[in-house]
This record gives structure tokens, sequence and C-alpha cells, in this order.
């Protein structure tokens, strides 16, 4: 099994999808991977907790179909002209699109790094994910890369209660399941089965880099 070279990018805000990438780049480096983990960082970042306008206001944007971007901080100068062997992009649905750092990544010139490499989606989200996908992986393709693999990391808690607990975590930074209302509302986010399931996805993803099958 050969060593290869993986660069992981992403955008997290609450770290839900930090962790999931942390666990599957711990499975590729056991595996004698090199693995490189860069956070997109917009110039000026989105602030959590979301105010109810801003939440509104994306959400008003978006479905109305108005291209959203932001300018992003320079990516290392290491990562724009390295040779890596595969890419993994962490994001999440907002609104049912990829979130505003990553397509602006995807829509900028550092989007650019991409052409001709092998791409990895990894998503973490509430549900509702496959119009993100689908909009990713169109992206992706019209830089010339290719997506090979794909993680969804889903709440296993079922709507309409799941929605209740992101917005209200979204709007305050506090969760749902303390209290008395514990016996009213799931716990908040992928859990541990999610990060058993990016467990596995990293051992896989692992084993196939390294006998070449991807």
């Amino acid at each position: 099994m050969s060593s290869k070279r993986v660069l992981v990018l992403y955008y997290s805000q609450t770290g839900q999808t930090e962790r999931v990438l942390e666990i599957v780049s711990d499975e590729l480096r056991r595996a004698q991977h090199q693995v490189e983990m860069v956070r997109f960082n917009p110039v000026e970042d989105f602030r959590f907790p979301w105010s109810p306008f801003a939440l509104m206001s994306l959400m008003v944007r978006t479905y109305v179909g108005a291209k959203l971007s932001v300018e992003l901080e320079e990516l290392p100068s290491h990562v724009r002209t390295g040779r890596y062997d595969l890419t993994v992009i962490g994001y999440q649905p907002w609104f049912l699109t990829p979130s505003v750092p990553v397509r602006s990544f995807l829509d900028g010139p550092a989007g650019e790094l991409l052409r001709s490499r092998r791409v990895v989606s990894v998503i973490t989200c509430r549900k509702l994910w496959k119009r993100a996908y689908r909009t990713f992986e169109q992206k992706v393709e019209a830089r010339g890369a290719t997506v090979v693999d794909s993680l969804v990391v889903e709440d296993p808690a079922r709507q309409p209660m799941n929605m209740v607990t992101t917005v209200f975590h979204l709007l305050t930074g506090r969760t749902l399941d303390r209290g008395i209302l514990k016996n009213v509302f799931p716990p908040l986010g992928i859990g541990d089965g999610g990060l058993r399931q990016a467990r596995q996805f990293g051992e896989k993803l692992a084993a196939r880099l390294g006998a070449g099958e991807i």
C-alpha cells in the first residue's frame, strides 16, 4: 500500500463538519497517508449565533436565486501550488445549496486548483442534501475535476424536530436537550452514530486510496 497526499478543504461554523473531517483524516493518517486540513476563512466571517434578520435574509436570497459569495482569505501558497493525490471538501447545505464560503471557493479564482483532481464530497446536514450535492458536483466538474466518492452524515432526528433544534441553535448558540425540554426535543447534531459513520468511511477511503482504486 503506497502513501498518498490528501488535501482536506472545508468550512465549518459550529465545528461539526470539522470534527467529521478530523476523524476521516485520522483514519487516512493511520494508513500512512499524508493529510493537510485547511479551512476556508471568509475575510468577514458569518457571525454565530446568527441574527434572525441575517438568517432570514440568506434564506430569501437563496430561494430567489441570488448569486451569493464572500471574499475568502487566500489559501497558503503551498496549498495553491502543491500536488495532491486526492482532495476532500467538507461542507453543509445552506437552504438546499452548498454553504456560501464553499460556493465562493468553487466559483472564485482559488477553485482553479481543483483542475484535473479527484474530489471527495463530505456533507454534514440536518436533511435535504441532494440538491446541494448536485450543485456541488456540477461546480466541481465545471472546474475540470471529478467527484469520485461522497459521504453524507445526517442528523438522525426526525423532522420537524430537527428543524426546531437546528434553528434554535443557529439563533442562540444553545441546545434544547436539557431541563424539562430534554424529554421533548432530541439531541442536536449527528451524534455518536454519525462519528462512527465518518470513521468507517475514513477506513474504507484510506484502503481504496492506498490500493490505487480511487
